[in-house]
């Protein structure tokens, strides 16, 4: 038992466990692309058995670029890749014949003329290389890939080599050459058969007809070198391979090959574009030496959580071309290109993408110098992490055992160092089409006259959705638009009415291309709005509620005019603290919301209407009348109508009405209330007269006045003389005991109201006069400015004054000091009565101003 302890617990040290499963060989299948199928996701390969649903794969455009071809140095320079390089990784869906459902939108696009390829990329959680794992070299049309995805470990007990895998290198063909010193095979293209030129090496263009051999680079693939015995260019990745050898051949009258083959092109390839290492030119050839060029590295595309180098390593390098004797050396292969989307890295990381050497030369000791073949540029490196690699480009080839010459390229180049760059994951589409349900709502009620929205989070593109109902006893129907249902052929439902107490409801979602999904039915019920309503028994100043609601499940009770009743019982009795009007408002509440009913509620007596005044009604124009309501019992709306006052009309409680004319006006007071209406009406409630218009006249004889009354409007006079005595007559006589002016004030009255004039009557002097009166001089007389008022004495008096006209107006008065001056500068011309009183004495004359 310990011993086999002991054996388990080193089987775990060493990390190889039994079950775990171990790779070798070829273990990708490959279909040729032939475009895009019915859906916009979905895509035609001529092997739909090698990819069952649910499977990953790798979609990958290898040529289609586009190269200048005219016969210059600028022949195989890339004018548009076309596609080429493009790639994704994607996943099936669903096989439907020969076409591809696939579960992320396509990045392509991709071009069925440029050789796009589908391969399947086999996957593990954790895998182990137990022995070389490698592509199925490049036929033209597919191949020269390794795929893979390891979620969990992998651990690299052998390689990954994809080396060799790439684009071909030029063929080796014998022809026979018909040169002389005078041939100058200097073109950059020749056709196929045209002993000139070697065959150029493969790359992301497609051969050109017509065009296929000589030194110009095909694109990325080398150039085929010249007539006579030239190297062939190397291969290239995105960098550039090196230029072929020349054949100086020292004889004189023998075939040089000063035009060897130029080396890959390097094309500008974006962050995300993978293309395999270009094949080497063919070296020029005319003895049957195997002067090929080398083939390029494939591609590797590795995704994994981590990768342990236990002894293996990743490789995609050229191929070296192999050594000739007596002909033209071969361009080596270009690197080739490394995708890796891992999360780390353990172990000692051993990667490479190295170009192959160019072709040696072996002259077998004769005077000849055949031009060597150029080195593969190196490949290149995209990952996700940063970790070294080998990229170095390959070496030129050399001319050796030379009777002539000394060892060396004769300007063979080597290749450039290819390039690597670090790129956050690796390609693939993050929009997924295909229908999925994120979220769907589950069983809820529907209340009555609110509608429902049903909600279905879903992802996934070009989607077709249809509702579809279940009523009690049935199955499911699809729903139509209409006033029950809005929205039915999109992911929110809303429903306006519930056919029924319950349903249930379901979303089809899908499209052709992904077929339709459903989600789970939930099931809605029900639940009609709350109607509140109640009525009542009043017995006093106490209500009994009987609460009529329905639907409700909570109740509430209120009334602003009495802030004391608040109940949420649901039939309450309360008894308020005095009779009045009471708005009484019920709530009734469920889930689905809440409905409120008012009614009014009069406790006490029926209205009575009564009114009186504040003031008299009878009274002159205008008249201001101020009423006072005296009504009783339960009432909520006053009107007040005065037919003929300013207002005509009122709500007030005690209102304030002016009459302009005389007349006799009727008054009305209409109650309105919860228990009835009342209206009570006075005619002729309110007497306005028009005012008396006293005047009068006056005669005399002497200190003796008869009075004339003139006055309208009045029944009834009053009168005072101004001399302390008054009279009830009509048109009375009145002796005045002295001269003097009197003010006689006549008041003229009738039912409504008095109304008074006075005037000042002027009486003069007569028969013999108090001592000091006699001795009082007034001049001048007639005067046209003032009167002067002096004593014969010459002993200084006080005096007062007064000046009325002839209407008994008074117009000036004061007090002076004999002798004085009474200014009348500023009175019109006329007769003037003036009034001296001196010591108690009264005298009047007559004064005439100028």
């Amino acid at each position: 038992m310990s011993a086999r302890f002991f054996l388990f617990f080193g089987l775990l040290l060493s990390g190889k466990l039994i079950c775990q499963p171990e790779i070798s060989g070829v273990i990708n299948q490959y279909a040729r692309y032939q475009g895009t199928g019915s859906c916009p996701n979905s895509i035609l390969v001529d092997q739909p058995a090698f990819f069952p649903e649910g499977s990953a794969l790798l979609i990958i455009q290898m040529q289609g670029a586009s190269i200048e071809e005219d016969n210059d140095s600028g022949f195989g320079n890339v004018t548009n890749l076309g596609g080429a390089g493009n790639y994704e990784i994607n996943r099936v869906f669903a096989v439907n014949g020969n076409e591809l459902v696939l579960e992320k939108n396509l990045l392509g696009p991709y071009s069925t003329g440029g050789n796009t390829q589908v391969v399947r990329v086999p996957e593990y959680d954790d895998v182990r290389v137990a022995g070389p794992v490698t592509a199925m070299p490049w036929n033209g049309q597919t191949g020269g890939v390794i795929a893979l995805n390891v979620s969990g470990t992998l651990w690299l007990d052998a390689g990954l080599n994809a080396s060799g895998a790439g684009f071909r290198g030029g063929a080796s063909i014998t022809v026979n050459s018909n040169c002389t010193f005078l041939t100058a095979a200097n073109r950059y293209y020749y056709e196929s058969g045209n002993w000139r030129g070697a065959p150029k090496g493969e790359g992301i263009a497609p051969v050109i007809s017509g065009k296929e051999l000589g030194r110009g680079a095909q694109a990325n693939g080398g150039g085929g070198g010249n007539d006579h015995n030239s190297g062939g260019g190397g291969g290239a990745n995105v960098a550039g391979g090196g230029q072929g050898g020349e054949n100086d051949e020292p004889s004189f009258g023998g075939c040089d090959g000063f035009y060897p083959g130029k080396g890959g092109k390097g094309p500008s390839l974006t962050n995300t574009a993978l293309i395999m290492g270009g094949g080497g030119g063919a070296g020029h050839q005319n003895n049957n030496a195997p002067s090929a060029g080398g083939n390029g590295g494939g591609i590797i595309v590795l995704q994994a959580g981590t990768v342990v180098f236990s002894g293996g390593s990743i490789q995609s390098n050229g191929i070296s071309a192999q050594t000739v004797i007596g002909d033209g050396g071969g361009g080596g292969g270009g690197g080739g290109s490394i995708a890796l989307g891992v999360g780390s890295f353990s172990g000692t990381p051993s990667i490479e993408a190295k170009g192959g050497n160019g072709g040696n030369v072996d002259n077998s000791g004769d005077d000849r110098c055949q031009g060597p073949g150029g080195g593969g540029s190196g490949g290149r490196l995209i990952s996700s992490q940063t970790v070294s690699a080998n990229l170095a480009g390959g070496g030129a080839g050399l001319s050796t055992n030379s009777g002539s010459c000394p060892e060396g390229p004769n300007g063979a180049e080597a290749g450039n160092p290819g390039q690597s760059i670090t790129v956050a994951e690796l390609n693939q589409s993050e929009a997924s089409p295909a229908p999925a349900i994120a979220g769907q709502p589950a069983d809820t009620s529907f209340c009555t006259g609110s509608p429902l929205v049903l909600t279905v989070n879903t992802t996934g593109q070009g989607l077709a959705y249809q509702w579809q109902i279940q009523v009690a006893g049935g199955g499911f129907q699809d729903l139509a638009s209409g006033p029950d249902f809005s929205g039915v052929h999109s992911a929110a439902l809303q429903i306006n009415n519930l056919p029924g107490q319950t349903a249930a409801f379901r979303l089809v979602l899908g499209n052709d291309c992904f077929g339709y999904i459903t989600t789970e039915p939930a099931t809605v019920t029900a639940a009609p709005q709350p109607a509140a309503g109640f009525d009542f028994t009043v017995n006093g100043l106490t209500v009994q509620f009987n609460n009529t609601s329905q639907n409700g499940l909570t109740y509430s009770w209120s009334s602003p005019q009495a802030p004391g009743f608040a109940s949420t019982d649901p039939d309450p009795t309360y008894t308020f603290a005095a009779s009045g009007v009471y708005e009484v408002e019920l709530t009734a509440t469920n889930a689905c919301g809440s409905d409120q009913f008012v009614q009014t509620i009069a406790l006490g007596q029926n209205p009575k209407a009564s009114f009186v005044l504040s003031g008299p009604g009878t009274g002159c124009a205008p008249l201001t009348v101020q009423f006072q309501n005296q009504s009783t019992g339960a009432y909520d709306q006053i009107l007040w109508e005065f037919p003929g006052g300013a207002p005509n009309s009122s709500a007030e409680e005690n209102p304030t009405v002016t009459y302009a004319e005389p007349g006799s006006y009727d008054v009305s007071l209409t109650l309105s209330g919860p228990l009835g209406e009342s209206t009570s009406t006075h005619e002729d409630f309110i007497e306005v007269a028009a005012p008396p218009l006293p005047d009068f006249q006056w005669s005399s004889a002497g200190l003796t006045i008869s009075f004339e009354n003139q006055s309208s409007n009045a029944t009834a006079f009053s009168w005072i003389f101004g001399d302390g005595q008054n009279s009830f007559d009509s048109n009375p006589v009145h002796t005045y005991a002295q001269p003097g002016i009197y003010d006689v004030t006549l008041n003229a009255q009738n039912p409504g109201c008095g109304v008074s004039v006075t005037h000042s009557v002027l009486l003069q002097s007569t028969g013999v006069q108090a001592p000091v009166l006699q001795e009082l001089v007034l001049f001048p007389n007639p005067t046209d400015s003032g009167v002067n008022v002096d004593l014969k004495s010459g002993n200084p008096a006080p005096f007062r004054y007064r000046l009325i006209n002839l209407l008994g107006a008074t117009v000036q008065q004061g007090e002076l000091t004999a002798p004085g001056y009474i200014p009348m500068e500023g009175l019109p011309q006329g007769t003037y009565g003036l009034e001296i009183e001196i010591e108690g004495q009264k005298r009047v004359d007559l004064i005439l101003k100028n």
